[in-house]
């Protein structure tokens, strides 16, 4: 039987969340199974209170059964990475998140993306300057204040996070270059992108991509349109589209929706595209932070807009809140298989009155997931290689 963890441990895991809540002044859902489980170390409590949180419905006793058995697993988990914690400001961990009851493999096939390949990447077709004389950046930053980051996303159970991290950026260019804030179709990138390059990868809809091949989708393909008039749908499989065009079955595995599910001329790029509702134009993309350097990319992110990163991730499954430190994940440009956004910096103060920089970052897993659907990093040792694929796009 797995070991349960320390009482003190679940009451810092639940009670952090509550007053995580109370901060942005939403209500929570059950106050008295939150406060019980505050309470209690019983794993069946602690399910209890996921599926309540997540509204999870299972297809049977048996799969309840197994999905228990799997989150009693990850219960032993998050307590062995919690102890690793070497600061106040370290990042939390537990079993609140929508990916309680998932096996590590099962997250990482549907949730996450192939990992990134540094051979054969397509070259920027701009280079991104600050300006001459800028001189030094604030302490803190965050494009959330400032009106350049859309609302949070849910991706759903597929790996389309590439086509969500590439549309926050241009979302963010566009509305720099003095547009109002529109949140664009990423079902767009995911039905039409069909991008692949001579070192056998590329843009494979739902089963992932890199959103530098999606900015060289968009300067080929003219512009993007909004979520209104393009809406996202492949998360919940609730459209079938076709494969785009130069799609690699090869590479990529199966089409969009499945081989079970046959596809649909009406949901596909084909029939929904229409360049007469084009928001923007994208007209060229710039590799950020050269050298590897968090100090010049603090300063492109300040002086640019939000930056679109491809990290690793494997451990975000189980986030809640806090600065992931270089101990939960790696550097290495090969293992990053998630796709997400940069919006902001700053740093945090910890009980010893050690302040540690961390980036801030929006996630596209819904805000039932991490602080309300963003997460940090910490700043300055390119955690999780942060600044290993940092991008940006330009828009006309």
């Amino acid at each position: 039987m797995a070991s349960r963890m320390a009482p003190s441990t679940f009451i810092l895991l639940i009670v952090s969340l509550m007053v995580s809540g109370l901060a942005h002044g939403q209500e929570l859902e059950e106050p008295s199974l939150v406060v019980r489980a505050t309470q209690e170390t019983d794993p069946t409590l602690l399910f209890e209170a996921f599926v309540h949180r997540h509204g999870r419905v299972y297809s049977s006793h048996e799969e309840r059964k197994a999905r228990f058995a799997v989150f009693r697993e990850n219960l032993d988990k998050v307590g062995a990475m919690n102890n690793k914690r070497e600061s106040s400001t370290d990042a939390v961990f537990g079993v609140t998140g929508p990916f309680s009851d998932m096996t590590e493999l099962e997250f990482r096939t549907k949730v996450l993306m192939g990992r990134l390949s540094e051979e054969g990447k397509p070259k920027p077709t701009h280079v991104v300057e600050n300006p001459v004389g800028a001189g030094s950046v604030p302490d803190a930053w965050e494009w959330n204040d400032h009106g350049a980051v859309t609302r949070v996303k849910q991706q759903g159970s597929v790996g389309s996070c590439w086509a969500f991290s590439a549309t926050g950026n241009v979302e963010g260019q566009n509305f720099l270059a003095g547009n109002d804030l529109v949140d664009l179709s990423v079902e767009q990138i995911v039905d039409c992108d069909g991008t692949m390059f001579q070192n056998d990868t590329g843009d494979c809809g739902p089963s992932g991509g890199y959103p530098s091949y999606a900015f060289d989708y968009l300067i080929r393909q003219g512009g993007i349109m909004s979520d209104k008039d393009y809406p996202y749908c492949i998360g919940d499989f609730a459209c079938h589209p076709c494969a785009p065009d130069g799609y690699n079955k090869t590479i990529c595995g199966p089409p969009p929706g499945g081989w079970a599910h046959p596809c649909y001329a009406k949901d596909s790029c084909k029939a929904k595209l229409d360049p007469a509702k084009f928001v923007t134009k994208v007209v060229g993309w710039a590799q950020l932070a050269p050298g590897l350097n968090e100090t010049e990319m603090t300063s492109q992110l300040y002086h640019n807009g939000p930056i679109s990163i491809a990290i690793d991730a494997r451990t975000l499954q189980f986030y809640i809140f806090g600065i992931v430190s270089p101990l939960f994940c790696s550097s290495d440009p090969n293992k990053a298989d998630h796709a997400v956004l940069v919006t902001g910096y700053g740093t945090e103060e910890d009980m010893l009155l050690q302040e540690t920089p961390f980036w801030n970052v929006k996630n596209s897993w819904g805000e039932l997931w991490g602080h309300w659907g963003f997460f940090k990093l910490r700043r300055g040792t390119n955690t999780c290689g942060v600044a290993n694929h940092a991008t940006t796009s330009v828009v006309e």
